[in-house]
């Protein structure tokens, strides 16, 4: 790894010697988070309590050729906080860019930080959105007049004796037909299927499209929007004949100033994770090995329709053109038991990207 790490910044850095038309580039991302889970209220049916702590370090190198062409690599490097002398997750990085006016696309080991949408924890869980730094595929991204979309294909998994094969595609956007609505969505299609010694092919999919309807023009606030829309699931194991075609209806509502903010989500449909609790063939309980999404989404213990509701408050702050940013926030999760559970959430993230060297000519 180490090897591969400098023989690859050797040749960026030789390239950009050779050719004046290409420049240099570093960048790094930091991530410090702090989640605090506690679901004793609800007999952890649908949540374990637990904590998670760590730092991401996220530093690479790259140059900038063609104007529009970028090639990079990096090392994404996660530590848990309290392991003492355990060696951190360590992944290697090495992307392709291409940037146009209306159009992008990363290639290669990206950066996971690189989709620029917004997903909810329907589509991963506070574990997963932070340890899961490396996307294996591509991003496809568009911006033009009063749209936005992008998509990102994630091969997660190969085939192998304890290695289940699986990808996943992701996407997010906002069609604006005013300055206050738009359409948007966000998507997850989650192919989950065998290794050699697990059988079987399950299919995960959900799609979320919601009006948005953003009012802080109007009022003055930092933020004043309410989002109304379904979610759509398709669920399908097909070597135990499983299926589920979970609907539901939601509505969030969210108000911020000064950087303070409060936001309520509530959802009355279908489990979106109804194999949670469920076993292969094996024996084997797909719980995380299959969701990508928070086991909240399962709203029952046994899966049937029902009611959820969740209540944020939290002051988010961002510096240095937002390069900066933390955030503190208090989450309470309720359902059809009524309190399920609380979170404590502390974020810190700091993005230095794309830092270039040039010359200049002196005067």
């Amino acid at each position: 790894m180490k090897r591969l790490l400098l023989t690859t910044l050797a040749c960026l850095a030789a390239l950009s010697l050779a050719a004046q038309h290409v420049t240099p580039q570093v960048g790094v991302l930091f991530e410090g988070r702090f989640v605090n889970d506690e679901f004793d209220a609800s007999g952890q049916s649908l949540m374990a309590s637990g904590t998670l702590g760590a730092a991401r370090l996220f530093p690479y190198v790259g140059i900038r050729f063609a104007k529009d062409h970028g090639l990079y690599a990096g090392v994404d490097v996660v530590q848990d906080f309290g392991v003492g002398a355990v060696k951190p997750i360590t992944e290697f990085a090495v992307w392709y860019e291409l940037q146009k006016e209306h159009f992008a696309l990363y290639a290669g080991l990206a950066p996971y930080a690189k989709l620029k949408g917004t997903y909810s924890s329907a589509i991963w869980s506070d574990a997963n959105a932070f340890y899961d730094g490396v996307l294996a595929g591509f991003i496809l991204q568009g911006t033009y007049d009063r749209s936005f979309w992008e998509v990102g294909f994630d091969w997660c998994g190969k085939y192998g004796d304890n290695s289940r094969e699986q990808f996943s595609i992701v996407s997010a956007g906002d069609m604006w037909f005013t300055n206050w609505l738009s359409l948007s969505w966000e998507g997850l299609f989650h192919h989950f299927a065998c290794s050699v010694q697990q059988k079987g092919v399950v299919d995960d999919h959900l799609i979320h499209p919601f009006l948005k309807w953003d009012f802080s023009s109007f009022t003055g606030l930092q933020k004043l929007e309410l989002h109304t829309g379904a979610m759509i699931g398709y669920q399908v194991d097909r070597l135990m004949e499983r299926k589920s075609f979970p609907v539901g209806a939601d509505i969030v509502l969210e108000a911020k100033n000064w950087g303070f903010g409060l936001r309520n989500e509530a959802y009355y449909g279908g489990s979106q994770a109804p194999f949670y609790q469920l076993a292969d063939e094996t024996g084997m309980v797909y719980g995380d090995e299959l969701y990508f999404r928070s086991p909240i989404w399962q709203i029952t213990p046994d899966a049937t329709p029902g009611f959820y509701d969740r209540v944020d408050a939290y002051w988010e702050k961002g510096f240095w053109e937002d390069r900066v940013s933390l955030g503190v926030r208090l989450v309470g999760h309720f359902g059809q038991g009524g309190f399920l559970g609380w979170q404590q959430l502390l974020s810190a993230t700091v993005k230095i990207d794309k830092i270039t060297f040039k010359k200049h000519n002196k005067k």
